[in-house]
This record gives C-alpha cells, sequence and structure tokens, in this order.
C-alpha cells in the first residue's frame, strides 16, 4: 500500500516535470473553439519540483531497502523467540530428566528394600522349616527308640538346597 503511494507520487511529479505548460484544453463541440477556461496561466518547473521529483527517486529506491530491512528484523525477532523456546524446552527436558532421575532412584532403593525384606522373610522361613524338620526326625527317632529298645544315632540336619540360578545370582 505504501509502496503503491510513493509510485503514485513519482508518476505525479515526472509527469509535472515533464509537462511544464497544462495539456491543450479539448474544443468545446458546440461552438468549435477551445473552451473559456483556456486561460490558464504558463507553468514553470523550478529546481524545487525536480528536487521534489528526485525526492520521490529516493523515496522509491530506498522503499526495498526498507522492507529488506523490516523483513529482517522481523527474522531477527523470529529467531530470537525460537531460541528463547528452544532454551525453555531443554530447560523443561532437563527438569524431566532430572526428575525422572530422582523416581528411578526412588523406586531403585524401594526394590532394594522389598528384596531385602523377602530374602529375610524366606530365610526366617527356611530356618523355621530346618528347626521343625531337626524337631520331627527327634520326635519320629525317640518314637522309633522307644518302640525298638535301640539307641540310633542322631541324624544329619536336614538344610534346604538352594537353587542352582538363584545362589549363582548376587544377593
Amino acid at each position: 500500500m505504501e509502496k503503491r503511494a510513493v509510485l503514485v507520487r513519482l508518476r505525479h511529479m515526472e509527469a509535472y516535470c515533464r509537462n511544464p505548460t497544462p495539456p491543450p484544453t479539448p474544443i468545446d463541440a458546440v461552438v468549435g473553439r477551445p473552451s473559456t477556461d483556456s486561460s490558464l496561466p504558463e507553468r514553470k518547473v523550478t529546481d524545487k519540483d525536480y528536487h521534489s521529483l528526485a525526492q520521490q527517486y529516493r523515496e522509491r529506491d530506498a522503499m526495498d531497502t526498507l522492507h529488506t530491512s523490516k523483513i529482517n528484523v522481523l527474522r531477527g525477532k523470529q529467531k530470537k523467540a525460537v531460541e528463547n523456546l528452544m532454551n525453555r524446552k531443554e530447560r523443561e527436558i532437563n527438569k524431566l530428566e532430572q526428575e525422572l532421575l530422582k523416581e528411578l532412584d526412588a523406586t531403585e532403593k524401594e526394590f532394594s528394600n522389598q528384596q531385602s525384606t523377602v530374602v529375610l522373610t524366606l530365610r526366617k522361613k527356611k530356618a523355621r522349616l530346618e528347626a521343625r524338620w531337626k524337631t520331627q526326625a527327634l520326635i519320629e527317632r525317640t518314637r522309633v527308640e522307644r518302640a525298638t529298645g535301640l539307641q540310633y544315632a542322631p541324624l544329619p540336619d536336614t538344610v534346604v538346597v538352594e537353587d542352582l540360578e538363584q545362589s549363582a545370582a548376587p544377593p
């Protein structure tokens, strides 16, 4: 829009400076002679008019530079906005990674605690089972000794054999 206005003013000034006198007036069709208002004074183009024309040329030439400059400014602003957005998103990603690491550490600690609890519980059950088997073996040996009247040697302790895969893995 602005460029169009500059071009219109430029064409006007070119026409003004090219035609120092107004164009001839139209002839009155009824009378056959020039119309009555043909007595306009002769126009003289001054240095001021030429300076105004030169100014219009400079405005036209500067218009492209002005538009390029405005575009570059807008591109710079857009680039800065994108950089700020990228920095903000990177900070958010880093924050989320830190939160994820904290949650992972907490989960690992919880798992370790649960694993320790399960291992301890299983060891207690194993000890109770072995003690019960030992007691049952003693009761059975005593019952057989009373029934036969013979003395038997105590049975070796019965122990739970751990699974090879589980015993190979470190606790």
